[in-house]
């Protein structure tokens, strides 16, 4: 026998079955993640039963899950001024927390398309025990920390700049020009995420000649506010800084080789006069002169003191086995 169904039985059989779908879903429902996350879990998960994940590599490298570098990719000063900057972005990284990559070094600089390691020219047990909170990585072992990584590390590029007549800090956002660190700088070798995603910051950190402590002071907080980002590596270079950002401090070591080199140079020549000249911002025209007058000082020079070796420093391209003598 059937029984009939009224419509209002029926519509409250079906309310009930609706809110009983809406508790259940609400019960079992699990939150989406999104696309960071998911990006993020799978990083930490190898792909493969051998395959360590990027925190596990991360690990292996900088001895903690994330890994943070600051890399100065390229100097264009010669090798004393280059020094000196050098120390001003180890600086830096002690502010904001970052391991920094020991560029390689040639030809009287330091620059990542040089073919020798830091440590040809420089003492890194010293550097160290002069910045005792800062972690160093070779060039080679940063190059080889992105090529392991599975999800390649993203970057951030900033150019610092002084002035000679703005006193103030400044910050300006550039269009990317990745194009251009790929085909002049080669920065392709190492396998970071050059894509749209990369941030280009121009800093202008003002007059950085004669400045006091308070100002350096000043500085360091801007900085440090500034160059705050979650960035993995921040590549970061340098124009028309011709001073220490910060305290003046002593150069960077040099490697043990090298200062037994001058040392043993030094006292075959002895007694001698040693002249640097500078050339990279002299003017060409009057070259010809500042020679002959530099000549004539020399002869009267050893003339009064009967000194006749002589030591040139320049950064005029002169064959290494050439040898000068003055008449």
């Amino acid at each position: 026998m059937t029984i009939p169904i009224s419509h209002t039985f029926k519509t409250l059989i079906l309310a009930f079955l609706f809110f009983l779908g809406i508790i259940i879903n609400t019960c079992f429902y699990i939150e989406p993640k999104d696309v960071e996350e998911i990006r993020v879990e799978l990083s930490n998960k190898p792909l493969e039963s051998n395959r360590p994940s990027d925190k596990e590599i991360n690990r292996q490298y900088c001895g903690t899950d994330e890994c943070k570098f600051l890399f100065g990719y390229n100097f264009v000063e010669q090798e004393t001024q280059s020094n000196k900057h050098f120390i001003s972005f180890i600086q830096i990284a002690q502010l904001i927390n970052r391991a920094v990559v020991l560029t390689n070094v040639g030809g009287s600089g330091i620059s990542s398309l040089n073919n020798f390691p830091f440590e040809f020219y420089y003492n890194i047990y010293k550097l160290k025990k002069k910045f005792p909170k800062v972690k160093f990585i070779s060039q080679s072992k940063f190059q080889k920390w992105t090529k392991e990584r599975y999800y390649k590390p993203d970057i951030i590029h900033v150019l610092l700049e002084s002035s000679k007549s703005n006193p103030n800090f400044t910050i300006q956002y550039n269009t990317a020009y990745i194009d251009k660190l790929v085909k002049e700088r080669r920065i392709d070798m190492f396998d970071l995420k050059l894509n749209d995603s990369a941030i280009f910051k121009q800093i202008g950190i003002g007059i950085t000649a004669g400045r006091n402590e308070v100002e350096k002071n000043k500085l360091k907080n801007f900085l440090s506010d500034e160059l705050k980002n979650d960035a993995e590596v921040m590549l970061i270079t340098q124009e028309i800084i011709r001073h220490p950002m910060f305290e003046k401090l002593t150069p960077m070591p040099y490697a043990s080789h090298v200062t037994k080199a001058a040392s043993k140079l030094a006292e075959k020549l002895k007694p001698y006069i040693a002249i640097h000249w500078r050339m990279e911002e002299g003017q060409v025209e009057l070259m010809p002169q500042c020679a002959e007058s530099l000549v004539t000082y020399l002869k009267n020079l050893s003339l009064k003191s009967g000194i006749s070796n002589f030591y040139l420093a320049t950064d005029y391209p002169v064959s290494v086995s050439a040898t000068v003598t003055i008449q």
